[in-house]
């Protein structure tokens, strides 16, 4: 799932007129039924979805930005508005927290996780897995043909850096390095090493291309759910970036404890992703889940960290999902 082109905050119940247009008849008496049609089938549409999202994820380098030309829509003619609310699975038009891609509703983000644990075929993480083994290994490619987004982000980002006033930048952990874009371009402009968290070997090997071998310091070829981390090494940041959403509540706040327990004393873990405004949202083309930040939030204090600094990224197109930039630490400051 990766920055969402979000057109819900303006469509999500809304109201518009749509008119559905028939083919065109040579008759005249065909063309007037025609016309008649039309005005009879002109009516008060009640958007419930309009999800046109443009994803920013990679579990390597999130970056990426690609636009998913889906819209969902849950229509009711006026006849029909009096009518309970269209159900679909256990949630309703009303009650609905979450929707996914293909257009089902959630009253709890517990269903999400309940509905594909229960699939046989196909893992939560093989689809997103999969999905970026198809990805070309350049910026480009990480950003899904916005690499002119890529300075924004560097400079933004560096800005978020310099703000927190880091007492120590010996080593950071760039988690979802992919090919190297924030390590190169961020990370190694303030920190002596970079170690590299990453699961796909392409990108990763010309990650370790890309950054000089003076900064390059350690190197994971795994996911952020199967990352032990080595305990003799301690980081003064780990850097994780649009690959968040690719993992599954408990997985996430597991992910959390670990890397919260390889910082130094004044070491943070940054977190810079997409976040929805209202409703989260499941791509069940890459198998990613946008969260709200009341959603993030919570998940950071189950893991047992304290936010000591949260940034919203400027200069976007304002179609495109919310980024935020979170600093957690040991404890507040």
């Amino acid at each position: 799932m990766w920055l969402p082109v979000d057109l819900s905050f303006s469509l999500c119940h809304s109201t518009r007129n749509y008119s559905f247009a028939t083919p065109r008849e040579d008759s005249i008496v065909e063309r007037r039924r025609v016309r008649q049609h039309k005005r009879q089938t002109t009516f008060q549409a009640t958007i419930f979805i309009a999800n046109i999202k443009v994803h920013s994820c990679h579990p390597a380098n999130h970056n990426k930005l690609y636009v998913s030309e889906l819209a969902s829509f849950v229509v009711m003619s006026r006849q029909n508005r009096k009518r309970k609310s269209k159900r679909v699975g256990k949630a309703t038009y009303n009650n609905a927290i979450g929707y996914d891609t293909r257009g089902r509703l959630y009253q709890s983000v517990e269903e999400v996780w309940y509905s594909h644990a229960s699939r046989k075929q196909e893992d939560w993480y093989s689809i997103a897995e999969s999905y970026w083994h198809k990805q070309n290994p350049s910026v480009d490619g990480m950003l899904g043909g916005y690499s002119n987004l890529s300075d924004i982000d560097v400079r933004s980002s560096l800005q978020f850096l310099q703000g927190l006033q880091l007492p120590s930048t010996r080593i950071a952990l760039d988690v979802g390095s992919g090919i190297g874009r924030v390590a190169t371009e961020l990370l190694t402009k303030m920190f002596e090493q970079v170690d590299l968290l990453e699961p796909n070997v392409h990108f990763l090997e010309l990650a370790k291309q890309n950054v000089s071998d003076s900064q390059l310091g350690r190197v994971f070829r795994c996911s952020m759910q199967d990352f032990i981390p080595e305990v003799d090494r301690k980081y003064d940041l780990i850097w994780i970036q649009w690959c968040i959403i690719y993992l599954t509540d408990e997985d996430l706040v597991e992910f959390l404890k670990r890397c919260k327990s390889c910082l130094s004393a004044s070491g943070l873990i940054c977190i810079k992703d997409n976040v929805s405004r209202k409703h989260f949202v499941v791509d069940t083309n890459d198998a990613s889940i946008t969260r709200t930040s009341k959603q993030y939030e919570d998940l950071f204090k189950q893991a047992g960290l304290h936010l000591v600094c949260c940034q919203i990224q400027e200069n976007f197109p304002r179609q495109l999902f919310p980024v935020f930039m979170y600093a957690l630490g040991l404890k507040s400051f």
